[in-house]
């Protein structure tokens, strides 16, 4: 983790498929304050573990949305993220 009071927080992750990935997300500060405070009381042993933990229920919360989605019978539509000038999914 950065120093504290360093803006954004740093991940670096090591695997098999991709060597050597460094990403450096910022955050504003109260989303920080709340990484800080999860790591410091020892919920999450790192930030790396609590950031797996958020994009795992990130997906497991896609994943039964367009479930819903499917059983309502609506169309899937492109999840959120930039999009391109015209407002049509990349």
């Amino acid at each position: 983790m950065n120093e504290p009071g360093a803006p954004g927080v740093s991940i670096s992750r090591t695997s098999k498929a991709v060597e050597g990935i460094d990403m450096e997300v910022p955050l504003d500060p109260e989303i920080e304050a709340v990484v800080r405070q999860k790591v410091a009381s020892g919920e999450y042993p790192s930030v790396a573990v609590l950031v797996e933990e958020a994009l795992f229920l990130l997906v497991q919360r896609d994943w039964a949305e367009r479930q819903a989605d499917l059983n309502r019978g609506t169309p899937l539509e492109p999840r959120r993220g930039p999009q391109p000038e015209g407002g049509e999914p990349a």
